[in-house]
């Protein structure tokens, strides 16, 4: 909700052109996102309204998780609550109805479902050409194929040679495929796809949870795969196409496509790139939108940090420890709409004291 109230600012002051009065492709920003950036990121483009359908999927999946994670009786002689490690639940699951069927809205269409699934229905080609240009939507997304390479490969090497990413998507499915693999972690946010022993789906009272593998992982690699054989998955480092000739995604195989932010949390398309996140810190030469790097009280006067990766410092902040927690595990409404406000405060002061950009990374 962080990166919805940055959005919303920034939407507000006019520094993000509305997709849906139909702007030339280069009047358009550069974004590029993973995790759950991506999902901010597409819906951007799609020209979902920030501050009120950007918010409604953020609470309604919020409520979804909750519910489905809730704390039951269990045969231990406990109760006990998982939040989203509930065995066999599947947040990208629960997030992708509401997703596509937003982004649908949007762009003049409908889902309609089918077997459990939200096809979407009746969108323009020609105004989702309009409105998903080439190159300016990049969506990064880690290779686990690369990624788990044998050692003494160098763990930064194996992160740098893993990130890939998409900048060219055929049509709106496209699109959900890739903000969906660049938010999966198995066992974290989605599932290992495989079979969850009966006793431990006796954890949660989840619909979700039921042992059975997560379609919408299944699915969405399954659509990488072709794209990747199209060509339109790159590599990070040098922006040409993957080949497909390290292996395929089977349907009893979780996806070749992981976390966008495993390999590279703050990708930039250069130095003057901004990086929107709920993380205070600094990012090497990129300006940034977050919360405030302040010196810990009582601490002298320079904000304590550690060297996250290449490219940023983070600090070591309360706020930091609670923004983790919060991603981590579901939060009430009054927290995510707490976080909106506070990214867009945030994007609102950074505005006061650099100015706008057409360059962003969330």
């Amino acid at each position: 909700s962080y990166h919805v109230g940055v959005l919303a600012c920034l939407f507000k002051q006019g520094l993000v052109p509305d997709p849906r009065l139909d702007p030339p492709a280069e009047a358009m920003p550069f974004i590029t996102g993973v995790s759950a950036g991506s999902m901010v990121a597409a819906a951007t483009f799609a020209g979902v309204e920030p501050a009120e359908d950007g918010m409604n999927v953020v609470l309604e999946a919020a409520r979804k998780t909750r519910e489905l994670t809730a704390s039951k009786q269990t045969r231990l002689p406990i109760t006990i609550s998982l939040d989203v490690f509930t065995p066999g639940f599947s947040l990208i699951d629960i997030v992708e109805g509401y997703f596509r069927e937003v982004l649908a809205k949007s762009l003049g269409g409908y889902c309609e479902t089918d077997q459990g699934n939200k096809n979407i229905r009746d969108v323009d080609p020609g105004l989702f050409a309009r409105r998903f240009p080439k190159g300016r939507l990049r969506i990064g997304l880690t290779d686990r194929r690369e990624l788990l390479l044998p050692l003494p490969l160098p763990v930064s090497r194996q992160l740098s040679s893993s990130y890939k990413y998409v900048d060219e998507f055929r049509d709106l499915e496209d699109v959900v495929s890739c903000a969906m693999l660049s938010s999966y972690i198995p066992g974290v946010t989605g599932q290992f796809n495989v079979q969850i022993p009966p006793r431990m789906t006796n954890l949660s009272n989840s619909e979700s949870a039921t042992g059975d593998r997560s379609d919408v992982s299944i699915r969405s690699g399954l659509r990488l795969e072709e794209m990747e054989r199209e060509g339109l998955v790159k590599h990070g480092t040098s922006g040409e196409p993957v080949s497909n000739s390290a292996g395929a995604c089977q349907t009893n195989q979780i996806s070749n496509y992981w976390d966008g932010g495993i390999a590279d949390l703050f990708p930039t398309f250069d130095g003057n790139t901004i990086v929107v996140t709920p993380l205070s810190g600094r990012f090497h030469t990129n300006p940034a939108i977050c919360p405030e790097l302040l010196p810990p009280s009582g601490m002298g006067h320079k904000p304590v940090t550690f060297r996250h990766c290449a490219k940023s410092e983070l600090g070591l902040t309360s706020g930091n420890a609670l923004s983790v927690m919060q991603m981590i595990f579901s939060s009430s409404d009054e927290e995510l709409i707490s976080k909106f406000k506070e990214g867009y405060d945030d994007a609102s002061r950074f505005l006061r004291e650099q100015g706008g950009s057409k360059v962003l990374t969330i």
